[in-house]
């Protein structure tokens, strides 16, 4: 939540006083690899295990509700190369859906899903400069699929990314993704180091087990920086700094 702070001086007999409101939200360091690491749709890939786990909680919801970890929950790791960013996200889902045909890869939102949030300008008002990704780890054919939505760039990522690569596969506690995005399509000054970067993991949950094909069946959202409205709000983002 939001916070106020107010300072106070005294100067002889004079009190002098400033209010500020903080407007806090998560930060974190995206280590650099020599290596990329291994874009595999298995857990056999220990070089990113060597990777920092960020946790994304049941509290953390910013719409609807989840019952427990179980029901819904996420961890994910990050790195970069310098040209790359690869992102591994792991969800903990009950009841994963794929109710998703090839031919309607888009709205993610509405089954379940993660999306990949990139803000070259960090803490931008809209997300016309953003990278917003939806991924579906499987369609009715059982494929990862992607699309970019709600930025400058809208479309199949095979359109509008055709460098992105995706793999996905299922857990025993639910799914898992792997993801590696050029830079370059996320912003021109992005490969060098020390460049900070508007960030966030979105996470959809659906539950509905007999959900017709394309059917709407969001039932939560889960962010690691949470806020109403979280997805078209860049200011709400988390901060991420390059290694």
């Amino acid at each position: 939540s939001d916070v106020e702070i107010v300072a106070t001086a005294t100067v002889g007999n004079q009190e002098y006083r400033g209010t500020a409101r903080l407007h806090p939200v998560p930060r974190m360091s995206i280590p650099r690899l020599t290596t990329a690491p291994t874009m595999s749709d298995s857990d056999a890939a220990a070089d990113w295990s060597q990777l920092k786990a960020h946790a994304i909680h049941p509290s953390q919801t910013w719409q609807g509700t989840v019952t427990n970890a179980a029901d819904c929950s996420a961890t994910f790791r990050v790195a970069h190369n310098g040209s790359q960013l690869f992102v591994e996200v792991r969800v903990r889902d009950d009841h994963v859906v794929s109710n998703i045909a090839p031919n309607d890869i888009k709205g993610h939102w509405r089954s379940d899903s993660v999306e990949l949030c990139l803000d070259p300008d960090v803490g931008a008002g809209h997300t016309l400069n953003c990278y917003k990704l939806g991924v579906f780890p499987f369609d009715t054919t059982g494929r990862v699929r992607a699309a970019r939505d709600a930025d400058a760039r809208p479309g199949p990522v095979e359109e509008t990314s055709p460098e992105t690569r995706l793999v996905s596969w299922k857990t025993p506690e639910g799914y898992a993704i792997r993801m590696s995005v050029p830079l370059a399509d996320v912003g021109p000054d992005l490969r060098a180091d020390g460049r900070r970067l508007g960030f966030n993991v979105l996470i959809y949950d659906g539950d509905k087990t007999d959900a017709a094909p394309g059917e709407n069946i969001n039932r939560s959202r889960l962010a690691w920086a949470p806020r109403s409205g979280v997805q078209g709000r860049p200011e709400d983002w988390g901060r991420a700094e390059f290694e």
